[in-house]
Protein backbone atom coordinates (compact mmCIF):
# COMPACT_ATOMS: atom_id res chain seq x y z
CA UNK A 1 0.00 0.00 0.00
CA UNK A 2 1.56 3.14 -1.14
CA UNK A 3 1.71 6.05 1.86
CA UNK A 4 2.14 9.61 1.86
CA UNK A 5 4.15 11.47 4.13
CA UNK A 6 1.81 11.80 7.05
CA UNK A 7 1.40 13.59 10.49
CA UNK A 8 0.41 10.92 13.23
CA UNK A 9 -0.81 11.48 16.65
CA UNK A 10 1.04 8.47 18.50
CA UNK A 11 -0.78 8.12 21.65
CA UNK A 12 -0.51 4.76 23.85
CA UNK A 13 -1.81 2.00 21.89
CA UNK A 14 -2.21 4.01 18.59
CA UNK A 15 -2.09 1.89 15.57
CA UNK A 16 -1.44 3.23 12.39
CA UNK A 17 -1.23 -0.03 10.17
CA UNK A 18 3.00 -0.32 9.27
CA UNK A 19 3.75 -3.59 8.70
CA UNK A 20 6.22 -5.01 6.58
CA UNK A 21 6.30 -4.43 2.36
CA UNK A 22 2.60 -4.77 1.63
CA UNK A 23 1.25 -5.79 4.76
CA UNK A 24 0.82 -2.87 5.59
CA UNK A 25 -2.94 -1.30 6.44
CA UNK A 26 -4.66 0.83 3.63
CA UNK A 27 -5.15 4.30 5.50
CA UNK A 28 -9.13 4.07 5.97
CA UNK A 29 -8.24 0.60 8.25
CA UNK A 30 -11.34 0.40 10.76
CA UNK A 31 -8.39 -0.67 12.90
CA UNK A 32 -5.74 2.03 12.40
CA UNK A 33 -6.16 5.61 13.54
CA UNK A 34 -6.54 8.34 10.90
CA UNK A 35 -4.01 10.45 10.25
CA UNK A 36 -3.89 14.22 11.54
CA UNK A 37 -2.87 15.69 8.14
CA UNK A 38 -1.95 13.43 5.00
CA UNK A 39 1.03 16.16 3.49
CA UNK A 40 1.68 14.02 0.09
CA UNK A 41 4.56 12.68 -1.45
CA UNK A 42 7.89 13.41 -0.21
CA UNK A 43 11.18 12.70 1.89
CA UNK A 44 10.61 13.36 5.82
CA UNK A 45 13.51 13.49 7.42
CA UNK A 46 12.63 15.14 10.83
CA UNK A 47 10.32 17.59 12.95
CA UNK A 48 10.49 19.72 15.49
CA UNK A 49 8.08 22.35 17.55
CA UNK A 50 9.03 26.41 17.45
CA UNK A 51 8.63 26.86 21.07
CA UNK A 52 10.95 29.52 21.88
CA UNK A 53 10.88 31.12 18.66
CA UNK A 54 10.78 34.87 18.13
CA UNK A 55 7.57 33.94 14.83
CA UNK A 56 4.08 35.45 14.90
CA UNK A 57 2.07 33.75 17.18
CA UNK A 58 1.18 31.42 14.27
CA UNK A 59 4.31 29.88 13.95
CA UNK A 60 5.50 30.01 17.17
CA UNK A 61 2.61 27.21 17.38
CA UNK A 62 3.55 25.25 14.47
CA UNK A 63 5.50 21.99 13.81
CA UNK A 64 8.23 22.08 11.38
CA UNK A 65 8.33 19.09 9.28
CA UNK A 66 11.70 18.62 6.77
CA UNK A 67 11.03 17.42 3.78
CA UNK A 68 14.46 16.16 1.95
CA UNK A 69 13.30 15.33 -1.48
CA UNK A 70 11.82 18.77 -2.32
CA UNK A 71 13.87 21.30 -0.62
CA UNK A 72 11.25 22.34 2.04
CA UNK A 73 9.94 23.04 5.63
CA UNK A 74 6.73 22.40 5.97
CA UNK A 75 4.43 24.65 8.90
CA UNK A 76 1.84 22.33 10.52
CA UNK A 77 -0.50 24.08 12.15
CA UNK A 78 -2.61 22.14 14.66
CA UNK A 79 -6.17 22.08 16.17
CA UNK A 80 -7.80 20.41 18.76
CA UNK A 81 -10.50 18.20 17.65
CA UNK A 82 -12.36 15.72 20.21
CA UNK A 83 -9.47 13.58 21.70
CA UNK A 84 -7.11 14.54 19.09
CA UNK A 85 -6.52 17.03 16.48
CA UNK A 86 -6.83 17.93 13.06
CA UNK A 87 -4.64 20.14 10.81
CA UNK A 88 -3.23 22.06 7.53
CA UNK A 89 -0.06 22.90 6.60
CA UNK A 90 1.82 25.24 4.79
CA UNK A 91 5.22 25.59 2.93
CA UNK A 92 7.26 27.67 5.25
CA UNK A 93 10.48 27.84 3.09
CA UNK A 94 11.30 26.17 0.50
CA UNK A 95 14.60 26.70 -2.27
CA UNK A 96 16.38 24.57 -4.64
CA UNK A 97 19.19 21.76 -3.25
CA UNK A 98 17.60 23.16 0.01
CA UNK A 99 17.97 19.13 1.37
CA UNK A 100 16.93 19.67 4.94
CA UNK A 101 18.20 17.35 7.39
CA UNK A 102 17.60 18.37 10.93
CA UNK A 103 16.25 22.01 12.45
CA UNK A 104 16.37 23.02 15.83
CA UNK A 105 14.75 26.76 17.49
CA UNK A 106 17.88 28.48 19.41
CA UNK A 107 17.75 30.27 22.47
CA UNK A 108 18.49 33.60 20.72
CA UNK A 109 14.99 32.63 19.26
CA UNK A 110 16.23 32.13 15.55
CA UNK A 111 15.32 28.37 13.71
CA UNK A 112 18.39 27.34 12.56
CA UNK A 113 18.51 24.23 9.72
CA UNK A 114 21.32 22.26 8.24
CA UNK A 115 21.18 20.45 4.38
CA UNK A 116 23.46 18.18 3.27
CA UNK A 117 23.15 14.37 2.78
CA UNK A 118 24.15 11.69 0.04
CA UNK A 119 27.42 13.64 -0.87
CA UNK A 120 25.88 16.76 -1.22
CA UNK A 121 27.85 20.04 0.05
CA UNK A 122 26.32 20.81 4.01
CA UNK A 123 24.99 24.16 4.86
CA UNK A 124 24.12 25.71 7.95
CA UNK A 125 21.40 28.43 7.96
CA UNK A 126 19.72 30.87 10.12
CA UNK A 127 16.10 31.89 10.17
CA UNK A 128 14.92 35.56 11.68
CA UNK A 129 11.44 37.26 11.87
CA UNK A 130 12.21 41.22 11.53
CA UNK A 131 8.66 42.13 11.64
CA UNK A 132 6.97 44.32 14.28
CA UNK A 133 4.15 41.85 15.35
CA UNK A 134 4.08 42.04 19.00
CA UNK A 135 2.98 38.35 19.58
CA UNK A 136 6.69 37.38 18.75
CA UNK A 137 8.20 37.88 21.74
CA UNK A 138 4.86 37.78 24.69
CA UNK A 139 4.43 34.62 26.26
CA UNK A 140 1.96 31.70 24.27
CA UNK A 141 -0.98 31.19 26.14
CA UNK A 142 -1.21 27.60 27.95
CA UNK A 143 -3.33 25.28 25.73
CA UNK A 144 -6.68 25.01 26.94
CA UNK A 145 -7.41 21.37 28.12
CA UNK A 146 -10.40 19.60 26.65
CA UNK A 147 -12.43 16.81 28.41
CA UNK A 148 -11.93 14.47 25.41
CA UNK A 149 -7.96 15.00 25.40
CA UNK A 150 -7.99 14.50 29.24
CA UNK A 151 -9.98 11.05 28.74
CA UNK A 152 -7.72 9.83 26.49
CA UNK A 153 -4.52 10.64 28.10
CA UNK A 154 -6.36 8.74 31.38
CA UNK A 155 -7.08 5.96 29.29
CA UNK A 156 -3.89 5.94 27.90
CA UNK A 157 -2.53 4.96 32.12
CA UNK A 158 -4.78 2.58 31.53
CA UNK A 159 -3.57 0.82 29.20
CA UNK A 160 0.40 0.80 30.70
CA UNK A 161 -0.94 -1.59 33.77
CA UNK A 162 -3.82 -3.74 34.86
CA UNK A 163 -6.01 -1.69 37.63
CA UNK A 164 -8.76 -3.43 39.31
CA UNK A 165 -10.37 -0.10 39.42
CA UNK A 166 -9.99 -0.23 35.31
CA UNK A 167 -13.42 -1.17 33.88
CA UNK A 168 -15.19 2.06 35.80
CA UNK A 169 -12.71 4.25 34.09
CA UNK A 170 -12.42 2.93 30.16
CA UNK A 171 -16.32 1.51 29.91
CA UNK A 172 -18.26 4.30 29.16
CA UNK A 173 -15.49 5.23 26.28
CA UNK A 174 -16.35 1.84 24.45
CA UNK A 175 -19.11 3.86 23.17
CA UNK A 176 -17.82 7.43 22.66
CA UNK A 177 -18.90 9.03 19.69
CA UNK A 178 -15.15 10.01 19.24
CA UNK A 179 -13.29 7.34 17.49
CA UNK A 180 -10.05 8.57 19.55
CA UNK A 181 -11.79 7.87 22.67
CA UNK A 182 -13.30 4.24 21.62
CA UNK A 183 -9.95 3.25 20.45
CA UNK A 184 -8.12 4.33 23.45
CA UNK A 185 -10.54 2.45 25.43
CA UNK A 186 -10.25 -0.35 23.68
CA UNK A 187 -6.41 -0.43 24.05
CA UNK A 188 -6.78 0.25 27.60
CA UNK A 189 -9.67 -3.00 28.21
CA UNK A 190 -7.33 -5.48 26.52
CA UNK A 191 -4.53 -4.73 29.38
CA UNK A 192 -7.06 -5.77 31.77
CA UNK A 193 -7.56 -9.53 32.75
CA UNK A 194 -9.93 -11.08 30.82
CA UNK A 195 -11.61 -13.01 33.61
CA UNK A 196 -12.25 -9.29 34.47
CA UNK A 197 -14.69 -8.21 32.35
CA UNK A 198 -15.30 -10.95 29.79
CA UNK A 199 -18.89 -11.23 30.92
CA UNK A 200 -19.78 -8.51 30.94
Amino acid sequence: WYRPTRVLHCFAGAEHGFREGSAKWPADHADSMPAVADIGIGSPTGIANAVGAKFPHRYRRALYMMDWSFGRILAVHLRPHGATYTADFETFLQGRALNVTDLAVSPDGALYFITGGRGTQSGLYRVTYTGNDPGATQPLPAPVASPERTSRRELGELARAESPDALAGLWPSLGSADHTLRFAARVALERQPLESWKER
